[in-house]
């Protein structure tokens, strides 16, 4: 009885009150997704947790339902949600280590950022139960679009070895930006805590705490939610009230009349000043360095395996890969993977090439049925042409087909594995292009001509220097750092390794 009566009251006082407001703060954005590092696909893996920091800015509303103790709220909030989304990767691929000759593993490591400018309309329940308690709570729906910006920006960096670099001579480079592809409207609930500063009968400061959750994905093609703490204020005006006059001030004492003499000061005159050290040039020799261009490359092996007294093509050559979407820089960057999609590979180059012609020559392993051999021969070689003509909608006149009873180079029938690899169809053709290697990596490696550099320095007041120290950089990187004292030397010993 004593809690019903006392909201009650509470209620009668604070009579049906509407206000309008505004609100700011912090946002401490916490980014859940597993958005692939490489659009698509997940063999390079994705990107996971981030934290990032945010602000937001809105207008709000509240209508009294029940006094202060039930208000139904609504905002208009506009708030920057960033992301920094890190994600290593070591996809088991060997480089040369200049600075120890040898090939170590490339540890790269993948940043996804994006400016979120969100607009969102927001409503809700607030509450404040008890007069005497200047608390409340407040509960909410949101739902917004990123109107205001949309972008992102994505960075590859080196991370492991030191010396190598990316093809446009720098450890970090930049694989995509723009648009975020598949935004849509982000929807989250909230709860927040606050208290109420009074200001005046009109006027009052309302510093809150709160967490909202994020209900689904921002975009369409991964999986991306956003749940954030928020720590800010709003000042908010209340209709109605009459604002209390303030009490009149007091007059103020009469001032008595100050007899203390003015303080002496001595002007004391600077010291003269220290003649700087200057180091008046640092001169040295031309660098040489001589450049690599290195390549990673997949051979392809012209040859399509068949059983024994078949010509049925394994299920290991055939897909089911939309072609339209087949790109050789998506292939797996692993032999065998890429030796199994061989029709395609050629298929693709034979679209881009419309002059090449393929010979395809179906051989036996000389032991299978000898009234059937040639037959067989023949029609594994169709059976090749088929598949590719097709799949990339080719002409039968692009393909010559031969047959022999057994291949020119046949693999030693000693073994059962050499039986195996001669039945086969082999692949040939006069376009060197059409079984080229497949190429995944390019990037530059450099060497210095001469390891030991050195540097002439000459200064100025060397004897007033407690210490120096030299620092040898490029484009901002720090290379190596030497610490001497005090006297600079004359000449500076640098060994250059290869980067």
């Amino acid at each position: 009885m004593l809690v019903t009566a006392g909201i009650l009251s509470w209620t009668q006082a604070s009579a049906q009150r509407s206000s309008i407001g505004v609100k700011g703060g912090y946002l401490h954005v916490m980014n859940t997704s597993t958005i692939s590092i490489i659009p698509g696909s997940t063999d390079c893996g994705t990107f996971r947790d981030g934290t990032s920091a945010g602000l937001f800015a809105g207008l709000t509303g509240e209508y009294a339902l029940l006094g202060d103790v039930l208000e139904a709220t609504a905002a208009i909030v506009y708030s920057l949600r960033p992301a920094t989304l890190v994600e290593p990767s070591n996809d088991n691929f060997e480089v040369l280590d200049p600075t120890t000759n040898s090939y170590v593993p490339l540890q790269r490591e993948h940043t996804f950022t994006s400016s979120l400018g969100y607009v969102a309309v927001e409503l809700g329940l607030r509450s404040r139960p008890f007069a005497e308690i200047p608390v409340y709570i407040r509960a909410s729906f949101d739902a917004g679009n990123a109107i205001v910006d949309g972008t992102y920006s994505q960075t590859e960096r080196i991370v492991s070895p030191e010396s190598v670099l990316f093809p446009n001579d720098r450890k970090t480079r930049t694989t995509g930006s723009g648009e975020i592809v598949g935004l849509g409207t982000a929807y989250g609930v909230g709860g927040a805590i606050g208290g109420v500063l009074p200001l005046g009968a009109n006027l009052e400061l309302c510093p809150e705490v709160g967490y909202r959750l994020g209900l689904n994905s921002l975009i369409s093609t991964d999986s991306w939610k956003q749940s954030m703490i928020s720590g800010g204020i709003q000042l908010r005006y209340r209709f109605g009230g009459d604002e209390a006059e303030p009490p009149a001030l007091p007059p103020e004492p009469p001032r008595e009349r100050d007899t203390t003499p003015p303080p002496i000061v001595t002007i004391t005159p600077d010291p003269l000043p220290v003649p700087p050290v200057v180091i008046t040039s640092v001169s040295t020799t031309p660098l040489e360095i001589r450049e690599t261009v290195v390549t990673q490359t997949y051979p392809l092996l012209p040859y399509v395996f068949f059983d024994s007294a078949s010509a049925t093509l394994p299920n290991k050559y055939v897909t089911t890969e939309n072609t339209a979407t087949f790109s050789e820089v998506n292939l797996p960057k692993k032999t065998l993977p890429i030796y199994y999609r061989m029709f395609d590979i050629i298929g693709k180059r034979m679209a881009d090439n419309p002059s090449a012609v393929l010979i395809v020559t179906g051989t036996t392993d000389g032991r299978e049925d000898i009234r059937q051999r040639d037959d067989l021969a023949r029609r594994r070689a169709e059976a090749v042409v088929d598949r590719i003509a097709q799949r990339w909608n080719l002409p039968r006149s692009r393909f010559v087909i031969r047959t022999v009873d057994k291949p020119t180079f046949p693999t030693s029938d000693r073994y059962l594995e050499g039986i195996e690899e001669n039945r086969r169809v082999e692949l040939s053709s006069a376009t060197s292009a059409l079984l080229a290697p497949v190429v995944h990596t390019r990037f530059k490696e450099y060497v210095p001509i001469v390891t030991e550099h050195t540097f002439s320095v000459s200064t100025e007041n060397p004897a007033l220097a407690n210490q120096w120290d030299m620092v040898v950089s490029r484009e901002a990187q720090e290379l190596d750092r030497f610490w001497r004292g005090p006297l600079c030397p004359l000449t500076i010993k640098f060994l250059c390794f290869s980067a």
